[in-house]
């Protein structure tokens, strides 16, 4: 009888160790999917990061000799050096445009204003002076 006293014991003890193990299990099973969240945007900078070293590698072992390579890169360069300029000066000819078509509309409206002051005048005249028709 002791010795089934001391398997249960030993049975008790080996379920509670189970139990410890699964709960620790599942912790970090939560643990785990809790801290993959966070880690997305890391696992999205090596992504991009990796893809631009693989560019780079493709275009080094492409089956252009070095000097047609350097000269495609340079031209490239140059195209986007361009293109910033031309996005430079667009910008400050559409901030003179804006500048300018706001002062037309400024003029344009003291005109109306001024237009419609003169209409009012013309028709309130004849009737605060009706001697002069």
């Amino acid at each position: 009888m002791a010795e089934c006293g001391e398997n249960s014991r030993e049975a008790v003890q080996v379920l509670k160790a189970a139990e410890l193990l699964e709960g620790s299990r599942a912790r970090t099973r939560e643990t785990y999917r809790a801290n993959r969240g966070n880690r997305l945007p890391i696992e999205l900078t090596y992504l991009l990061i990796c893809g631009g070293i693989g560019a780079i590698l493709a275009l080094l072992f492409a089956p252009k000799s070095g000097e047609e390579l350097r000269g495609d890169i340079a031209e490239a360069t140059r195209k986007r050096i361009d293109r910033s300029r031309v996005r430079d000066r667009a910008g400050v000819y559409y901030e003179a445009t804006r500048e300018r078509a706001q002062e037309l509309y400024s003029q344009a409206d003291y005109v109306s204003q001024i237009s419609s002051h003169h209409e009012t005048f013309a028709k309130s005249k004849p009737k605060q002076l009706p001697f002069l028709l």
